[in-house]
């Protein structure tokens, strides 16, 4: 029986491929399939996949129209044979030869349809290993099984392995988004798996130094309605740390790309909205939130509302997002009466404890 598939889809790639297939080649886990779809390459990446290919028989290359690594991901999992599946970008790679083998012998012995192990990400010889805020969920401090109820995390699906036939019994798929897939797939993955075994050290290395991202319509729109779907995930388990962080994140890195999908012509951006003003609502937040955050995002739903009715044409992304947020948004005019609100609640959680 094949162990581990992994899945890589590729997309004009060329740059790195071959690092990214030597990464996976070398990894002890025996048997080992490795699933490339090239999503409609139009540099040397279907080449660089043939000729491996050839040396390889380990490596099987599957090729679609450009589609999105979404759908990319889903085809290669139709087309798995391994007890697990992992799924690696064309740019990265595994940080250890043991990597997945250390992970599927945790996954094995401990009888759990996912396991997994901290991130880090990489820009030239810079590595970020450490994360705090609503990142802190990248890593792990300790070895164990965890349950997804008490961690609550979204991203950083890749440094974990799922077990096959559980993703394929529950209909566990990448949504057809060309942004955003990948949270939705494994917030709902981990709530179905309700637990999964971790390790402390580093699963997966992450290449951001080149990734730019045109947003175009589509994009932006998909952005969106993937939040809107961990919103929903949220609200349906009771997710409370994982509805607030999905909250942050819409208020925060993603406000002013959303903002400028607000315009007179996208008609789905509209339908979104409304559905994201209905999403939104105070009882699943914690105490302080309630005054700030609920607040901050019912501001934020009525301004794109109106800028889908008054600007005529799509809007470039500002090169200057934090900043904007930072002069614009309630968190920052509003900072010295949210620590006093915030000691104010603390009090009354150690009063009512004490009586």
């Amino acid at each position: 029986m094949i162990k581990i598939s992994v899945i890589i889809p590729v997309y004009n790639a060329q740059e790195y491929l071959e690092e990214t297939l030597n990464s996976v080649l070398s990894q002890t886990v025996n048997p080992i399939e490795i699933i490339c779809i090239d999503d409609g390459s139009e540099d040397q990446s279907p080449n660089i996949l043939n000729d491996y290919a050839s040396k390889y028989d380990s490596i099987v290359v599957l090729s679609q129209k450009n589609s999105g690594s979404g759908k990319a991901r889903n085809y290669g999992l139709k087309a798995a044979r391994g007890e697990y599946v992992a799924f690696l970008d064309a740019d990265d790679y595994y940080p250890a030869e043991n990597t997945l083998e250390r992970l599927y012998q945790k996954a094995a012995a401990n009888r759990v349809y996912i396991a997994g192990g901290s991130f880090s990400e990489f820009s030239g010889d810079i590595k970020s290993k450490k994360y705090g805020g609503i990142s802190a969920g990248y890593t792990f401090n300790r070895e164990g099984i965890i349950h997804y109820r008490d961690y609550q995390f979204d991203y950083g699906y890749h440094r974990f392995i799922y077990n096959r036939e559980f993703l394929l019994e529950n209909s566990l798929w990448f949504p057809d988004y060309l942004r955003y897939q990948d949270p939705p797939f494994f917030v709902k993955a981990m709530a179905k798996a309700e637990v999964c075994y971790v390790i402390p050290d580093i699963t997966y290395c992450y290449r951001i130094e080149h990734k730019s991202i045109n947003w175009s319509e589509r994009k932006i729109n998909d952005l969106l309605e993937g939040l809107l779907d961990n919103l929903k995930t949220a609200k349906q388990n009771g997710f409370h740390k994982l509805y607030w962080i999905t909250l942050k994140r819409l208020q925060g890195e993603f406000r002013d790309i959303i903002y400028s999908g607000c315009y007179k012509k996208n008609i789905k951006m509209k339908e979104l909205l409304y559905d994201l003003n209905c999403t939104v609502t105070q009882k699943e937040l914690p105490l302080p939130e309630k005054f700030f955050l609920y607040y901050d995002m019912k501001r934020f739903v009525i301004c794109a509302l109106r800028y889908c009715e008054v600007w005529p044409e799509r809007r470039a992304v500002s090169k200057y997002n934090n900043i904007k947020r930072a002069l614009n948004g309630s968190y920052f005019a509003l900072y010295g009466f949210e620590k006093a609100v915030r000691k104010l609640v603390q009090k009354i959680n150690v009063s009512r404890n004490n009586t």
